[in-house]
């Protein structure tokens, strides 16, 4: 993967970030009344403190899901996080409001524009830029990138 799809899937990832947080949170939802008994599935029969399987259960990372129009998104609290990491260094910039009107409300440019009113569609795009960037090396800190490292092959100078 190269850095441009890389970059591609960090935007792919901020815009659907609604979608894979309501998901993840419906996975957790099902996995406590699992563990608690309240789908009319059986408890289990073995003895033991209740409070600390219920909280190692709630640590367990949600390893994958697969979003409404079938794409697989491996380690979804992985770019939650990377969402959150975004929000809290761009919060007091107009960085939220193009991450907000861009990517959450999936607006177009022209329409980001509007809504925000005193931006030029160059700042626009390089703060829309800066902020897949940064997002970009979180993702890549947190080894969401890992299954696809990418090589930048050098040219052979020939003598």
């Amino acid at each position: 993967m190269n850095i441009r799809e890389a970059a591609k899937k960090v935007k792919f990832c901020l815009s659907r970030m609604r979608e894979i947080e309501k998901i993840v949170a419906e996975i957790r939802l099902e996995k406590e009344a699992v563990r608690q008994g309240t789908l009319g599935m059986p408890r289990s029969g073995r003895m033991g403190d209740p409070t600390s399987r219920l909280a190692l259960g709630r640590l367990e990372p949600v390893r994958e899901i697969i979003l409404a129009d079938g794409t697989l998104i491996r380690n979804p609290e992985g770019w939650i996080r990377v969402y959150r990491e975004v929000c809290k260094f761009f919060s007091d910039t107009d960085g939220r409001k193009v991450l907000q009107y861009r990517f959450i409300e999936r607006k177009s440019v022209e329409r980001t524009l509007l809504e925000i009113g005193y931006l030029s569609r160059k700042t626009l795009f390089a703060i829309q830029d800066h902020m897949v960037y940064f997002a970009l090396g979180i993702a890549d800190g947190l080894g969401l990138l890992a299954d696809e490292i990418y090589w930048v092959e050098s040219e052979k100078i020939s003598a």
